[in-house]
């Protein structure tokens, strides 16, 4: 996906990048997985760390800033922000970079 494509909002001076995560598995003793959306696109298909690896895509692209992730099967308005390049840093420690 292009940097074009992906919704933001500016916060202060800091650019915010909003993605939405899905479960598309179930655990059964293994890692759950997530589908990545970005408004209406699949991001990415399936993913047991879904906010690193969007960050890493997100980097790749161009993007920098903070990302908001909320997760489509809360029962709650649940919602996180990582910051995009540690976040990325992150995913590329632990071998998850797509």
């Amino acid at each position: 996906m292009q940097p074009a494509a992906i919704k933001t909002m500016k916060a202060g001076s800091t650019q915010l990048f909003h993605i939405e995560i899905e479960p598309v598995s179930k655990t059964n003793g293994k890692p759950q997985r997530y589908r990545v959306r970005h408004d209406v696109r699949v991001l990415i298909k399936s993913t047991p760390r879904p906010e690193l690896e969007a960050c890493a895509i997100l980097l790749a692209s161009g993007c920098a800033g903070c990302l908001s992730v909320t997760h489509s099967a809360a029962p709650h308005m649940a919602c996180m922000h990582v910051e995009i390049a540690a976040g990325a840093a992150h995913a590329r420690e632990l071998g998850r970079v797509p």
